[in-house]
């Protein structure tokens, strides 16, 4: 089995128990899974209002690492949006948003290192908080399979782990670019991370033909934490 076939099937399995806990009401969950596992209360996340405020509306859309559809379905409202996502527990529960909303999406299970698409397929895709499920070699195949489905044109609009953020106390570190690990953290146990330099992104971006509109970095500690230090690279970027 690839590493890659490796990286799926780890999670699909994590995540579809992941999700499946995040919907059960008997089962305790501590602070760091009720952050790390979306759930329908939220919001679509600040970032996608600040870009998607610039950009057109009714693009033909795709998120990757949908989960259960928070932002898809709002997107949906101005948009034609289609979601993936390797957990099929994570796409009931955006296909229940979608029709609690009144919305339309259309939902794909799969991976987003195999995009089951054509090329040239969509005006936008959007990746938050996903990325990070990488080694630095997968995420070559991962960006070249971002700029074959847009279309000329097309916005990329991403957040992502950077260098910034810390590494689990439980985790293995990886021979591989950069900084790359496996967590063995309790709800994370057994994924690999890898976490981006802004040097990495821009040689994934130019490599890709993919022209920077936006990329800033935010970071964050919390105090009460042991590894507390949280980094994000936010962008968005238009295929040339």
């Amino acid at each position: 089995m690839s590493s890659i076939d490796q990286f799926i099937a780890t999670n699909k399995d994590q995540w579809n128990r992941l999700y499946s806990r995040r919907t059960d009401d008997s089962v305790a969950k501590t602070e760091s899974e009720l952050r790390s596992v979306p759930g329908t209360e939220e919001t679509i996340a600040p970032f996608l209002q600040d870009y998607f405020a610039q950009l057109p509306e009714d693009m033909e859309l795709l998120e990757i690492g949908c989960g259960p559809g928070i932002n898809l379905v709002e997107l949906a409202k101005t948009h034609r949006c289609t979601g993936l996502d390797i957990s099929k527990v994570a796409l009931e529960s955006a296909r229940q948003l979608a029709s609690e909303r009144g919305v339309e999406v259309r939902l794909v299970e799969g991976g987003f290192y195999r995009l089951p698409f054509v090329a040239a397929r969509f005006d936008c895709l959007v990746a938050s908080f996903c990325l990070q499920f990488n080694t630095w070699s997968s995420a070559q195949t991962v960006w070249s399979e971002i700029a074959r489905v847009l279309r000329p044109g097309g916005y990329f609009v991403f957040k992502v782990r950077s260098t910034y953020r810390d590494i689990p106390l439980s985790a293995e570190r990886i021979e591989d670019r950069g900084i790359t690990f496996v967590s063995y953290e309790n709800h994370e146990h057994g994924m690999t991370y890898h976490h981006f330099s802004e040097g990495e992104i821009e040689e994934l971006m130019e490599r890709n033909g993919l022209e920077k509109i936006d990329l800033y970095e935010h970071k964050d500690e919390r105090a009460d934490e042991q590894q507390g230090k949280r980094g994000w690279w936010t962008g968005l970027y238009r295929k040339a």
